[in-house]
């Protein structure tokens, strides 16, 4: 959770200017709305959001959940890694990825935009798999054609979403994740990943607009859906192999 604090300050601080991508990550921890510098029991994850019942200590303004959330989030990814694969190097390359995606999620829900830097790291990422076989189960390092086929499925149907809808339906950022998540567990698994995902995000959109959070032409955050369900996907297999065997 003191990591998920970290990618947190990473969501708030990633910006794009003057056409490239900015990160301070020198500046000390600050209140968005009064400046006023956090001192360490302002810092203390989860229990301080708690604890100021989500207000700035200082001008007790509300405080964004979104810290609280993502600390949440990478807790349950560390132990989703250690749970599924054990105290291992596996482990260890499962919480990389894990974190990249969370960013991801908070990211694109907050600003429907998905950072070229944070693809490009999952790109690195993937070559470290294949190099060091991680976590083998989606796929044999033979079967060279299944991560391909699967990054050309996803990058395929987000891509015809975007142009049939002129990006109002879904943006070229979610077929560049679709394209990363594919080649990750291949393309028996990226067809079980675009069910759940749009299971999960119409879920999700129907139960918004019963309680009329959105009106029907606001735009919802894909990224989000994809993250949650390649998390469960890659942390719980064992869970989705009646999907690989009907294959």
């Amino acid at each position: 959770m003191i990591w998920g604090s970290f990618l947190g300050v990473i969501i708030e601080r990633l910006k794009w200017r003057k056409n490239h991508w900015h990160l301070d990550l020198f500046t000390p921890s600050h209140c968005q709305n009064c400046n006023h510098k956090l001192q360490a029991k302002d810092l203390i994850p989860i229990f301080s959001f708690l604890i100021l019942r989500g207000k700035c200590r200082y001008c007790r303004k509300p405080i964004s959940a979104r810290i609280f959330l993502i600390e949440i989030l990478t807790g349950l990814i560390f132990a989703g890694a250690f749970f599924s694969l054990g105290f291992n190097v596996s482990a260890i390359f499962a919480i990389i990825l894990g974190s990249i995606l969370a960013i991801i999620f908070f990211y694109d829900a907050k600003s429907q935009l998905i950072p070229d830097p944070l693809i490009l790291i999952l790109l690195v990422l993937f070559l470290i798999k294949i190099i060091f076989n991680f976590n083998p189960v989606f796929y044999s390092q033979a079967v060279f054609w299944q991560p391909i086929l699967g990054g050309l499925v996803m990058f395929a149907f987000f891509f015809f979403i975007y142009l049939v809808t002129r990006g109002k339906g879904m943006g070229l950022g979610d077929a560049k994740l679709g394209l990363v998540l594919g080649l990750f567990i291949g393309v028996k698994f990226s067809i079980l990943l675009l069910w759940l995902s749009f299971a999960l995000g119409g879920s999700v959109g129907l139960f918004i607009l019963i309680l009329r959070l959105k009106k029907g032409a606001d735009r919802i955050a894909f990224a989000p859906f994809l993250v949650i369900s390649f998390l469960f996907i890659y942390f719980l297999p064992s869970l989705f192999k009646w999907f690989a065997i009907l294959w």
